[in-house]
């Protein structure tokens, strides 16, 4: 029988698992650094507030994977409309701010609007290597890109849009029509613009629900179990158990990797080539600190969550879990949720205090 050692019981590890879970000639091990399944897709509880690894909603597009997370959470799953907003020039617009100015200063409303209109009669290139940026312009104008799209995509990757490739977006970014900019600018309107229009979440306990859900049906799930070294010639896994401090080695037939790529690389496996470790050392990644508030006092914000392009707000996002599902907060509270994305070679992941105070 073949042996499968998966690093990582975070959401793809335990889909893993789950999907060798008919192989009978299949025998898999999950090794867990935590002690709880799910990986970033994890919610913890601080005095009955009840907050997720930041913002994790189920968008789900592929009706396979619709109909599995649905038979995992056994009808637990609740679908809800967005209610997202921006935060600009000291007023709430409607997301996506491409489509709706309405509110904004006359002037900037005039700006977006104009340059859109420029931006269509010139009709966006296709394919290329072109900027993010590039893309950007190309799409929504200059005014747009000016007072959000620019602001806010370099503030939440910590890198200019043109230093970024296009090639990524596919569906994430909405494009309206100039009738719907031209409406967005006159009226305060709802919109269906986008992949996130909608989105699934549990109704109870948080995004932990679906990890839980995952985990209850894999088996061989070592928790406490830091991966330290893999020799991919002798087919070995070295780690630590956290708890007994002791160490251990298992052999593998088959691996799979849920750990971060550059930690994999230049951090885990042994005798990496040299041309596969100076590519690790290429890539370029964020971090996020997520900041959660439980606040004592009911209905904050009728909101999901809001976008902060502006320099002066220390965070890209905020949102309200206790608007997703019953339960995230305690009765008669509320609570927020904030992400500061922030560069590990500027902070160290320890040094809080800083990527709050500065940028």
């Amino acid at each position: 029988m073949k042996r499968i050692v998966i690093i990582g019981a975070g959401l793809a590890g335990l889909s893993a698992a789950y999907h060798l879970g008919s192989r009978k000639d299949r025998d898999y091990m999950i090794l867990e650094k935590e002690d709880s399944p799910g990986g970033l897709s994890r919610t913890v509880n601080s005095k009955g507030f009840l907050f997720d690894y930041t913002g994790h909603l189920l968008h789900l597009k592929n009706n396979y994977v619709k109909k599995l997370v649905k038979r995992l959470l056994k009808g637990k799953l609740r679908k809800i409309y967005r209610n997202s907003w921006i935060y600009s020039k000291g007023v709430y617009t409607r997301y996506p701010f491409q489509e709706n100015t309405f509110g904004l200063p006359p002037e900037v409303v005039r700006e977006c609007v104009l340059g859109f209109i420029k931006a269509a009669k010139n009709k966006a290139q296709a394919g290329g290597n072109r900027s993010f940026h590039d893309w950007i312009l190309e799409h929504f104008g200059e005014g747009v890109a000016r007072h959000f799209m620019v602001p806010y995509n370099e503030k939440m990757w910590n890198c200019h849009p043109e230093k970024m490739t296009a090639r990524w977006l596919g569906s994430y970014i909405p494009k309206p029509t100039v009738r719907e900019v031209a409406d967005g600018a006159l009226f305060d309107k709802k919109s269906g613009l986008g992949y996130n229009a909608f989105f699934y979440y549990p109704k109870k306990g948080g995004i932990q629900a679906l990890s839980d859900a995952f985990a209850s049906s894999c088996r061989n799930l070592k928790f406490n179990t830091d991966v330290t070294k893999i020799d991919l010639k002798n087919r070995s896994v070295f780690f630590r158990d956290s708890n007994s401090k002791s160490s251990g080695k298992i052999y593998f037939d088959t691996l799979v990797s849920s750990m971060p790529l550059k930690e994999l690389v230049l951090k885990v496996i042994k005798n990496v080539p040299a041309g596969v470790r100076k590519a690790a050392e290429g890539l370029k990644y964020n971090s996020v600190l997520n900041v959660n508030l439980g606040v004592n006092r009911r209905n904050i914000s009728d909101k999901h969550w809001i976008y902060f392009p502006e320099d002066k707000y220390v965070f890209y996002r905020a949102g309200f879990l206790m608007n997703f599902s019953d339960g995230l907060a305690p009765d008669g509270a509320s609570s927020i949720y904030t992400e500061i994305a922030y560069k590990p070679i500027a902070y160290k992941p320890g040094d809080r205090k800083k990527v709050l105070t500065n940028r």
